[in-house]
């Protein structure tokens, strides 16, 4: 059993998706600090002249968890939804987008926690992805479970029951190896680089929303896929029986 963790990101990246397409079970890390200027409230979109940032304005002390954040404005969803609309307007997808929308006409009172992952697994939903996932915040870790990242890791991994975690590449730099090996669990790293695809406008741009890949391709969980390394090609596996997210 694979799991894979990552903090909830508005308009995540495509490498979020290609972690819950292997995992069997996906932790959305919103019991974490909250870091301003970060990808949590924002990401990039394409434009003719290059991309730029759509923001969600949101409220936050200097220790707030993720889901302890809320939007501070009631108007975002409209400027957002303007904005990719003007901006794909080209695009002959447009109608993927509806549930999204919805789903963020419903949660935009929550928290930023609640409206990220749930827009997330909508994306999912319509890449053709079907992760079991989780929030951290409600399966109450204790403080000592949390006293490093590695331990917060590994304590998710024994509780939903897997004996292997699927690390980013960023975790070779400080994720302590021999601890997970104390622990007798398996860490696997994702080897992903997504490949160029052909945009609405010319030129290539990386690292945007996955809405971009959503909005271009006829069938966008393929090119992640093809993106991945060959060194790991294993979906995930039913999971029915783990504890899902709260709707």
């Amino acid at each position: 059993m694979i799991l894979a963790a990552h903090q909830p990101q508005y308009l995540s990246y495509p490498g979020i998706f290609e972690k819950m397409d292997r995992a069997d079970v996906f932790v959305f890390l919103d019991n974490v600090q909250y870091v301003k200027n970060g990808w949590l409230n924002r990401n990039r979109l394409r434009t003719r002249e290059g991309w730029i940032l759509v923001t969600l304005p949101v409220h936050s002390e200097h220790t707030s968890r993720i889901y302890e954040v809320v939007p501070v404005q009631s108007d975002w969803i409209t400027k957002h939804r303007k904005t990719i609309s003007q901006l794909y307007s080209r695009s002959k997808y447009l109608e993927r987008l509806s549930g999204f929308w919805s789903i963020l006409d419903e949660a935009q009172n929550a928290s930023l926690a609640v409206i990220n992952s749930r827009s997330t697994l909508e994306i999912a939903k319509v890449l053709g992805i079907k992760p079991v996932t989780v929030l951290e915040s409600e399966l109450n870790l204790s403080a000592e479970e949390c006293m490093t990242a590695d331990l917060r890791l590994i304590t998710l991994c024994k509780k939903l029951g897997c004996d292997t975690y699927l690390a980013g590449k960023s975790g070779r730099n400080y994720m302590d190896l021999n601890v997970w090996e104390k622990h007798g669990i398996q860490v696997n790293w994702q080897d992903f680089q997504l490949e160029p695809y052909k945009q609405l406008f010319p030129g290539w741009v990386e690292n945007l929303s996955t809405v971009d890949l959503l909005l271009c391709l006829p069938d966008p969980l393929d090119h992640i896929r093809r993106s991945r390394s060959s060194k790991d090609v294993r979906l995930k596996e039913d999971s029915a029986n783990l504890p899902s997210i709260s709707q």
